[in-house]
């Protein structure tokens, strides 16, 4: 685990990636039809619950700052991760640590793939 700031740099630039997905997610979502907005139901809550997380989480792991810095799409990359693994929830801040731990193992075996 980080220390909030103790990599400011790598870290702003994740957290901005974030905010700037998070917006645009939800200008996208909330200017659907009630229909489209009922039925993104689940994603806005975790959309939302992920946005708490890296507002307010003084403690991110380092190795997830340093992964996510590669990807402009964070927040859609987790979202898939947590389609495919149907046990992962993220209503607690230690289930999104999980989350993003599998993101980094993820990230760390596609790396590997293109190394060989």
């Amino acid at each position: 685990m980080m220390k909030r700031y103790e990599n400011p740099e790598t870290e702003k630039e994740m957290l901005d990636k974030i905010m700037t997905e998070h917006e645009l997610f939800m200008y996208r979502t909330l200017s659907g039809t009630a229909h489209e907005i009922y039925d993104s139901c689940k994603r806005i809550c975790f959309y939302e619950s992920l946005n708490e997380y890296f507002l307010y989480n003084e403690q991110i792991s380092k190795e997830f700052v340093n992964v996510s810095a590669r990807s402009s799409r964070i927040i859609k990359e987790l979202w898939d991760i947590y389609l495919k693994y149907e046990y992962l929830r993220v209503d607690t801040w230690e289930e999104i640590d999980c989350l993003l731990q599998i993101y980094v193992e993820e990230h760390n075996k596609d790396s590997e793939k293109l190394a060989q």
